[in-house]
């Protein structure tokens, strides 16, 4: 097992949560920004494999598991896509958390590196959007007394409906990494493709369905419950 110096030095020092698992789903390394976001001290956690420690869960379900779809993404030679959870902190708590993943080779191995982001305030912000729209809707619904019978009127800066059929699998997946909150270089690195290619991706998405900017394709993205 590598020391907490060696991944320092392979990784750089972050102030973020971090840890990195081995090919089995043992933690090897467990940074204090992990520490301070779990509630798990690293002395309690390395040497243990990751699915025991944080438990994690999507849409009520258990998604950290012995045999997780991160590690069979990597030995497929896939990128892990980017997840929400909810994992298990030291005193019980569920903890909203996203997060990505880096796969290093070290020795004769693949070592996958979790980044874990706060998603509490992630989760505030697509309320505050949800909010948002539900008034833009009710003040279109409102103006429409004014208009033609049967005819509503949009409410100001609301855009039709868009039709993301006509998209392409990738520019939806930048869409959703989008309107998760990702920067550019982030949705780069889920989708494996360089940051020229990933603000491709998300222009011509956005020429497509004829939108100007992000935060119009955020909303539009919400608004088509996309996933």
């Amino acid at each position: 097992m590598q020391t907490p110096e060696h991944w320092t030095r392979k990784l750089g020092t972050t102030t973020e949560a971090l840890f990195v698992t081995d090919d089995s789903g043992r933690i090897q390394y467990w940074n204090e920004g992990a520490q301070r976001l779990t509630g798990h001290a690293a002395a309690d956690v390395v040497g243990k494999r990751c699915y025991s420690v944080l438990r994690g869960r999507r849409a009520g379900r258990a998604w950290c598991q012995a045999d997780c779809r991160v590690r069979r993404s990597v030995r497929r030679g896939q990128l892990p896509s980017h997840v929400c959870l909810k994992v298990q902190s030291s005193d019980g708590r569920r903890v909203p958390v996203a997060v990505s993943f880096i796969v290093q080779k070290e020795r004769d191995e693949q070592v996958i590196a979790h980044l874990l982001k706060d998603a509490s305030r992630q989760d505030e912000l697509r309320e505050t959007l949800r909010g948002v729209l539900r008034l833009l809707q009710d003040l279109g619904a409102h103006r429409s007394g004014a208009s033609a019978p049967g005819e509503l009127s949009r409410a100001p800066g609301r855009h039709a409906a868009v039709d993301l059929s006509i998209l392409t699998r990738r520019e939806i997946d930048a869409l959703r990494f989008l309107k998760d909150g990702l920067s550019t270089d982030a949705i780069a690195t889920q989708l494996g493709v360089s940051r020229f290619t990933a603000r491709n991706h998300i222009q011509h998405a956005l020429r497509k369905l004829g939108l100007h900017t992000r935060s119009q394709a955020v909303a539009a993205a919400f608004e088509q419950g996309l996933r």
